[in-house]
């Protein structure tokens, strides 16, 4: 069937929208725990390693909770059409 004749709902919120979209709470997550760092990581290659362990401690139960919660973000997003949210 040719992609026009397909019936697709879509949601009625705005596109990209950081509100709804669960990596950027999984960045939220990395940017702390590089903030944290008692130094910053130097060269670059060390950042890159350190952000890659920030990313590995992101529990399945955390990226759990963000999907959970999404139909409440999705409904937040509409409400204040497309306003910041309190996510």
């Amino acid at each position: 069937m040719p992609i026009g004749q397909l019936k697709i709902g879509i949601l009625p919120r705005p596109p990209r929208s950081p509100d709804i979209s669960p990596i950027e709470d999984v960045w939220d997550i990395i940017g702390r725990k590089i903030t944290n760092l008692p130094h910053p990581p130097q060269p670059l290659a060390a950042l890159r390693h350190k952000v890659q362990v920030a990313l590995d401690s992101v529990s399945q139960e955390e990226i759990d909770n963000f999907l959970r919660n999404m139909s409440r973000r999705i409904q937040e997003c509409i409400t204040q059409r497309g306003g910041p949210t309190h996510y």
